[in-house]
């Protein structure tokens, strides 16, 4: 065993107990970003229709 096994055993171990995201779950995460980005203006834009539509019968104000 080398200088580096020897530091290794000393710090706990082999095997690092965090390992750098994959480049799968890098774009799994920003696809989920992407689409959670997507709703929330389609949540946006389909609410502030309804104002629109219906003014202060919405239970909220809005400026138009």
């Amino acid at each position: 065993m080398g200088a580096f096994g020897k530091i290794r055993s000393a710090f706990g171990g082999g095997r690092p107990t965090h390992w750098p995201p994959s480049t799968r779950e890098i774009e799994q995460q920003r696809k989920a970003q992407e689409k959670a980005a997507a709703q929330s203006a389609a949540r946006r834009r389909r609410h502030k229709a309804l104002v629109a539509r219906k003014g202060d019968r919405a239970g909220i104000p809005f400026d138009r």
